[in-house]
């Protein structure tokens, strides 16, 4: 009998959250200056991505009401965090930034744990079928 996969994404998702930032959304935008990258047309949830592996990011801008806007916008990415208000701007800032390699060795541990486990399961799974 097939064990449940459960556990191993729930461990999966844990280990996302570790690597993964965290963003508080704000009804504004960063000033100009501290920009990393000028005029990259992409959606928030790519934004918050290439924010999340970019360890100067603290935050991006893009000009627009809505706090999920459909498809790719102009996003700004920068190095601060202070918000003007503003009800035509959107801003994501990290409120928890994710480890990094960096400061941590941690996150890279689990997913070795992780990897070990799925294909521990994988292989107990496959010889129960055979």
């Amino acid at each position: 009998m097939a064990r449940p996969r459960w556990p191993c994404l729930i461990a999966l998702l844990v280990i996302l959250q570790c690597i993964l930032g965290e963003y508080t959304y704000y009804r504004g935008y960063v000033p100009m200056g501290n920009t990393l990258f000028d005029r990259v047309e992409l959606t928030v949830e790519d934004a918050m991505d290439l924010c999340d592996i970019t360890p100067q990011c603290q935050s991006f801008t893009y000009q627009s009401y809505n706090r999920y806007p459909d498809g790719t916008l102009q996003i700004f990415f920068k190095t601060s965090d202070t918000v003007i208000d503003d009800p035509d701007w959107g801003t994501y800032v990290k409120t928890d930034p994710p480890e990094t390699p960096e400061t941590s060795t941690q996150w890279g541990i689990a997913v070795a744990v992780l990897v070990a486990g799925a294909l521990t399961l994988g292989l107990a799974i496959g010889l129960t079928q055979n």
